[in-house]
């Protein structure tokens, strides 16, 4: 579900994992948390790729994980796939690994 701001908001939340030894951040998020995608731009060697980072807002510090796109390079699967993490309690982050270029850009990722 997004809002019209680019927004997510997760549908459950995820059960506690009582006496497991969780830290707190690894504790279950409230019923229904906000996600936010932010752009998350990495310049280098002259070049700015654009990944993204997906987190709950609040939350406060949680492990990160990293997408890594397929030959493709970065598409809105990728970032999905960030925002699953981030309702389960990470921040993910969708990693652009390819430069675009003429013959293939990004709008060509997601057809």
């Amino acid at each position: 579900l997004k809002t019209t701001e680019g927004r997510c908001l997760a549908p459950q939340a995820i059960a506690a994992a009582k006496g497991s030894g969780r830290r707190d951040h690894d504790a279950a998020p409230s019923l229904i948390q906000e996600i936010r995608v932010e752009p998350l731009d990495v310049a280098f060697q002259g070049y700015t790729y654009k990944s993204e980072i997906a987190f709950a807002v609040g939350r406060g510090r949680a492990p990160v994980v990293l997408v890594f796109p397929n030959y493709a390079g970065k598409k809105q699967f990728d970032v999905d796939q960030a925002v699953f993490l981030a309702q389960a309690g990470y921040v993910g982050v969708a990693v652009d690994l390819y430069q675009e270029i003429p013959e293939y850009t990004h709008a060509d990722r997601n057809p």
